[in-house]
Parts: C-alpha cells; structure tokens; sequence
C-alpha cells in the first residue's frame, strides 16, 4: 500500500515496430539509380522526423487524456493529506447536516483484568430525517436484541445465575421538534429477580412513554434545543483545528486501498499522541469559540496511564463522503498490577437516502405518570428491606457489644 496512493503514469510502448527500417539495396535497385539515392536517403530520414513526431504527439495525448482520466476517478490526485482529510470532513459534514440518512452502528468490548474478562457487544441504529436550518430534525435511536448476561457475570464476578433467563434489553427513543417518545420493548430478568418491578414491567413493557421537551430540559438541566447553530467560520476553524491535529500533531500512518467502489483510507496512531493532539486542538477551538469550561483535561487525566493504538479504517466514494468507518483501540491500563487490557471496536455504515421518515408514536403514558410509579416502587422496597432488616432486642445488644469490642 502507498500513503494515498499515487498517479501512475500510463506506460505506453511502440513494441518492435521497424519504422523507417532500410533495407540493403539489390544490385538490380542501383544499376543507373545511384543519383536517386541520395534523394531518397533523405527523404527517408525527414519520414522518420515527421513519424517520431505524430508518435510524441499522439503519446503525449493518450497520456494527458489518461492522466485527465485518472483524476475524474481518483480523488487523491496530486492531493495532501490534509487537504484530503478536510475535504473528506467539509463533504461528510455538508451530506450529514442535510439529515436524511440511517447509520447502523455496532460497538464491542473485550477487558481483560487479570482476574476475570468482559466481552460486550451494542448494536443500534441512529436514524435522522431531513434537517432544516434552525429547527430540531426528527431523530430516531434503537437498540434491539443486546444481550446483556456477560455485563451482569463481569460487574458480579459470576455470582449472579444468568443460564436459562432472558436477558435481552431492548429499547427505542424518538426526539421531535417539541417532544421526547420512548418505549422499553424487552427487560432482562435478571433485574425483576431482585427488584420489585413485575408491575412496572407489565404496565409499561412496550408501550410509548412521552414528555415535552421543556419538560425533560427543566428536569434534567440539560438543553436539548438547537437554538444555535455554528456559523461557517466556525466550523472551517473547527474543521482546520482538527485536521491539524489528526494530519500532523498526531503523526500517524497514513495508507490508501482500492476497495471495490470504495477508497479505503487507514488510519493509525499512538494513543497517547492522538489524545494530546486532539487536547492541544479543543484547547485551541475553545479559547476561539470563548469557552471556558471544559471536562477533557479531567478526562485525559483519567486515562494517562492508558497506552496503545489507535485505528481507523474509512471508506470513501467518489464525492469524499464517507460511507463506512471502522474504529479499533487496543489499549493497556497500567493502573493496577495486572495492568487492565482493553479492545475497543466500533463499526459505523451510513445509508444516505432521499427520504427518511420518523412518525411520532401515539402516547400510552406520560412522562409524570412513570416516575410516580417507580418513586412507588422505590418506596415499596425501602419498606421492605426495613422490614427484613428489624432485629429483636437481644440481636440488636449483641450488634452493640461487638460494635463495641471492635472499636476497642
């Protein structure tokens, strides 16, 4: 493979053509002709001249008209990395922001610690209408089928039984202009083994729960709207930081493949680098933004004992929009002895369509009436475990001498 491979001059070859070859004259040719010769000789030598130049000139087409060619279907002609990279950012952006489109998306996990090991996986689709300027698109998220046995046996350590239950989670969100829809389609029971939530279960289990944007804003502080949209400035100065940071400060490997109607681009950096390139680069864009809050450096705190590779896989059509990404970490935690060993993958296909079309669902129940039920709920089990947990007078003096002898 070649860092973005390269124009290769079309090669083109006369083969062993005798253009112009002489032949020995015979005898009978020179008897009483020796005057013409000469003339001949140079007439033949200017033929040759004017052959050699139809051919440059028609070698010199072919090859413009090959190289012209070349660049209609290759749009990493005589192009920089970086130029590529924005220009694969500025097209992706531009078709993103227009909506319309359905990603399928799919993470996995594999930690190992030394003690025990987790593999995880996450299907779900993200599907988003035709977005006008200033106004909120319909979004639609879906998570189907996730099995989620092995998170249980890893966050438990096994000492919870998962063979024989079904413990499928599967739930769905639609997000409008003015309202929120969401439905849990399938509870793992593992959780109604050891929380009172059979009634809850039964009375929302597949149907549509609804809340007012306003509503979800003011109860969670969290501001949903889009109010505010970044200008073009804003975003070239965005997209210039960010290049900057993944092209250059990250210093990573850069290679380009034929892949069917795809150009597969690969990506790969050390992960400490990447992290410290993409800081230098918020730190940049929010000093010209004028932010002054922000949680990454936390963040990079967290993970600065976190080594390995960084590894993405993006397959790009003729218009450099990108249509596929493949991402892969693998990571060491050296936290702790044994370090911590973490895979982390994540497939993204983006299906780009004329139309796509998210209905609002109709509302078995409100947003206000499901968190009546689960503060009920909630209070049902504190009451309970109070009652399992009364002790008699001489349990409770015993609890009391021992508490006492142990503080001594």
């Amino acid at each position: 493979m070649n860092e973005f491979e390269d124009v290769k001059q079309p090669e083109s070859s006369a083969g062993n053509q005798n253009v112009g070859t002489d032949f020995p004259p015979s005898p009978e040719s020179n008897s009483g002709m020796s005057g013409m010769s000469e003339i001949e000789t140079q007439n033949n030598g200017g033929s040759k001249i004017v052959k050699i130049i139809i051919a440059l000139v028609v070698l010199v087409g072919v090859g413009a008209g090959s190289v012209f060619a070349y660049m209609q279907v290759n749009p990493f002609f005589l192009k920089s990395k970086e130029d590529i990279f924005k220009e694969m950012l500025v097209n992706t952006s531009d078709r993103i922001s227009q909506g319309n489109f359905i990603s399928d998306n799919n993470v996995k996990i594999n930690i190992k610690d030394g003690y025990s090991e987790l593999d995880f996986e996450v299907p779900f689709r993200i599907s988003v209408s035709e977005i006008v300027e200033n106004s909120m698109p319909n979004i639609g998220f879906t998570v189907d089928n996730l099995d989620t046995s092995p998170l249980v046996t890893y966050a438990v350590g096994g000492m919870m039984p998962v063979d024989g239950l079904d413990n499928n989670f599967g739930a769905e969100l639609r997000l409008f202009d003015e309202s929120v829809h969401f439905k849990v389609s399938s509870v793992p029971e593992i959780l109604t083994m050891f929380l009172p939530l059979d009634e809850i279960v039964a009375k929302y289990e597949n149907r549509w729960v609804s809340s007012s944007i306003e509503d979800i804003e003011s109860t969670t502080g969290v501001e949903i709207s889009n109010e505010e949209s970044l200008t073009d400035e804003q975003m070239d100065y965005i997209i210039d930081s960010f290049s900057q940071a993944f092209i250059t400060d990250a210093k990573p490997t850069i290679d380009s493949e034929k892949d069917g109607d795809y150009t597969k681009i690969i990506y790969s950096a050390d992960f400490q680098t990447l992290l410290s390139a993409v800081e230098l680069a918020i730190i940049d864009i929010d000093n010209y933004m004028g932010v002054s809050d922000s949680d990454f450096d936390a963040m990079q705190n967290d993970l600065e004992s976190v080594n390995g590779t960084f590894k993405q896989s993006m397959y790009v059509d003729n218009s450099m929009v990108i249509n596929r990404i493949e991402n892969e970490m693998l990571l060491t935690d050296n936290t702790y002895d044994p370090p911590t060993n973490m895979n982390l993958y994540l497939n993204s296909n983006y299906d780009y369509r004329e139309n796509v079309e998210i209905e609002v669902p109709n509302s078995d129940f409100t947003i206000d009436e499901l968190m009546g039920d689960v503060m009920m709920m909630m209070f049902m089990g504190m009451d309970m475990g109070m009652e399992d947990s009364e002790m008699s007078d001489e349990e409770w003096d015993y609890y009391s001498d021992e508490e006492e002898f142990l503080y001594y």
